[in-house]
């Protein structure tokens, strides 16, 4: 877990026997495993980065810093919720900052392939949405899932999670044919005094909009979103 502010840390808890130890001193907020279990990602929202730490080492160890990620004055924009792409979206870290944009990151050595073919260069940060108000958390959604086509359902083995990112005031759903968001195999995303009510998609100029890759992604259905409210049952 961890823990913001002032003495910024990520914790190691034992929610059996409710031990704590301190596991990596460290300012962060939003934190993600990738799906290896072997390397943990954390925001730093001072500087607009991602840290990557090698779980395998005791303790573990710095191996990867990313560059500040900022709008096109340079100034940094607060990165929040992070998540892990799984599928044709294997490897990219998903970054919700605070200014309501979402980015797309590879923090690998070597460029990735998007799912349009586009190569992503390595470290490289690529904006995915923006117009949005103020995100904050994001999270796989174990029960609507997408097919290879891009068609959302119930979840079974087959398909993969898609992406819930939180706004001001909102819900919203990414979806990306082909790819899928690390989420665990029994996520409780919604307790029992709420229900999910399934919006509209929204329009490429709506509050979240969503953006190219190389300015054409969403004219060939790369991705889109959904709008999903949590509304007392």
């Amino acid at each position: 877990m961890s823990q913001t502010g002032t003495g910024s840390e990520v914790w190691l808890v034992d929610p059996d026997t409710h031990a704590q130890s301190v596991f990596i001193s460290a300012e962060v907020d939003g934190l993600v495993v990738d799906p290896t279990g072997t390397r943990l990602y954390i925001a730093q929202p001072s500087t607009s980065s991602v840290r990557g730490y090698d779980l395998t080492k005791t303790p573990p160890a710095l191996v990867y810093q990313s560059g500040a990620i900022t709008d096109g004055t340079n100034t940094p924009l607060n990165v929040d919720g992070l998540a892990m792409g799984v599928g044709s979206l294997q490897s990219f870290l998903f970054v919700n900052c605070n200014d309501g944009t979402l980015w797309m990151l590879n923090p690998t050595g070597a460029p990735l392939a998007a799912p349009t073919g586009i190569m992503v260069p390595a470290g490289a940060a690529v904006l995915i949405a923006s117009e949005g108000t103020r995100g904050d958390f994001v999270a796989g959604d174990t029960l609507r899932c997408i097919d290879s086509r891009g068609v959302t359902g119930e979840c079974m083995p087959s398909l993969l999670p898609t992406l819930l990112i939180t706004q001001s005031a909102e819900i919203d759903r990414l979806t990306i044919a082909g790819g899928g968001f690390e989420a665990p195999p029994s996520s409780q995303l919604y307790g029992p005094d709420f229900q999910r009510v399934p919006g509209p998609d929204l329009p490429a100029t709506g509050p979240f909009a969503f953006l190219a890759l190389a300015a054409m992604l969403i004219g060939l259905g790369w991705a889109h979103a959904h709008r999903v409210r949590a509304t007392a049952s």
